[in-house]
This record gives structure tokens, sequence and C-alpha cells, in this order.
């Protein structure tokens, strides 16, 4: 039976009709050559930006401003709560939310994590166990 006969009679739910269309592209395309890639035979990117106190080098110049921050102690981000520097609005929002109690909880087994992309990695498990 085709895939497109068997959506239209019976009702699924979108995820799972995306995970169906995933599965059979997954299985029916050709995985795209290494040769295929506009970077074939460029081994590294430029990393032209060094900084001239630990020599780290940075593909973009923000990269190394971002990292001179930890050097000179100066931070775009400061906790009111008990004035920890961030030099990432990311690394701000997260702290925040310790402060706050901000937790997320998987609505199947009732596990709790401080950030959204831990409580995203956990949830993805369920879907695939054997990850």
């Amino acid at each position: 039976m085709e895939l497109d006969s068997f959506i239209s009679h019976v009702e699924i739910n979108p995820l799972t009709v995306f995970v169906l269309l995933f599965v059979q592209i997954k299985t029916t395309t050709k995985k795209p050559s290494k040769r295929d890639s506009p970077f074939w035979g460029k081994r590294y990117v430029k990393k032209e930006h060094k900084c001239h106190l630990c020599h780290k080098r940075y593909t973009h110049t923000s990269h190394l401003r971002q990292h001179m921050q930890i050097h000179t102690g100066e931070y775009s981000y400061y906790c009111d709560l008990c004035s920890k520097g961030f030099n990432a609005a990311s690394h701000y929002k997260h702290h925040m939310n310790r402060h706050m109690g901000v937790q997320y909880q998987c609505e199947l087994c009732k596990k709790t994590y401080l950030t959204q992309y831990a409580y995203k990695q956990h949830f993805l498990r369920h879907l695939d166990p054997q990850k």
C-alpha cells in the first residue's frame, strides 16, 4: 500500500505523518557524497582573529570580542541578584531561570530539567529509545 493512500484512509496525528515521511525519505534517498559538498577539499576554515593574550583563534571578529570579555572581566550582562557577569544573553537567561526556579518537566516520566535544550534532548529519547 502506498504511503499517500495509507495516510488518506487512516486518521493520524501530524507528528506521526512527519515521522513516516521522514523514514520513507531517509530509506529511499541516496546519502549525498562528501564530494557533493561545496567544502570538499577545504580542510579547515581559516581562523584569522587571534587573542593576543592566550592565542586562541576565531573565525569571526565578534567571537573574539566576546572571548576578550573573559580576560577583561567586562561582561554585557549582569545578574541583578548576585552580580555575576555573562558574555552571552542565553547564559544570562539560564542563570536567571535558576534564580527563579524555572524548570522544564517531561510530561511522560515527570523528570525535570533546568534548560529547554536538556528537556528537548531527553524528550527525543522517548521517541527513539535506542539513542
